[in-house]
């Protein structure tokens, strides 16, 4: 019985919306231009050098020198077998047998890591999801290099896909 003041407002509003619809839409030009800047912010993928992750914010990463010694904790003995060459061409990484993915190398000859691998490198700890936790795979095979778009779309665990629809 308390809630028919309520309902009886809620039925007001819905009547102001019915008069108004439908609402005139913004500028076309200002829409596609928001649309274009928001994609282009997350179009890009960003792979952390320890568990291969791939993200699109560059916030959900820290760059980490190639140089750092705590890297260590990603080095492989040389007594484990890896069966495929893992050098990375960094000579400062190669040199200690530290196994990343290229893929999270960035220009400037620094590696980004998520923050989870960050934070387990930073405290000395080897990361649960890294390469170097006998998480590798190898080399892409062969099968695989020649697929179109649609065929790896259709494999793929996740993908980032956009449409845009003009009605």
């Amino acid at each position: 019985m308390f809630r028919v003041p309520q309902l009886d407002v809620d039925f007001e509003k819905l009547e102001c919306k019915k008069q108004t619809w439908p609402t005139p839409l913004p500028h076309m030009r200002d829409l596609y231009s928001d649309f274009f800047h928001a994609i282009h912010s997350v179009a890009h993928n960003i792979v952390c050098a320890s568990c291969s992750s791939v993200e699109h914010d560059p916030a959900s990463f820290q760059t980490v020198s190639v140089m750092d010694p705590s890297l260590a904790v990603l080095a492989i003995p040389c007594d484990i077998f890896v069966p495929y060459d893992f050098s990375s061409g960094v000579t400062a990484l190669d040199s200690r047998a530290i196994m990343i993915d290229k893929m999270g190398l960035s220009t400037d000859s620094d590696l980004f890591l998520c923050h989870l691998c960050y934070k387990a490198i930073k405290n000395g700890g080897r990361p649960h999801e890294s390469l170097a936790n006998f998480r590798w795979v190898g080399e892409q095979p062969a099968e695989l290099q020649s697929l179109t778009w649609l065929e790896e779309l259709l494999i793929a665990r996740a993908h980032l896909v956009g449409r845009i629809v003009r009605l």
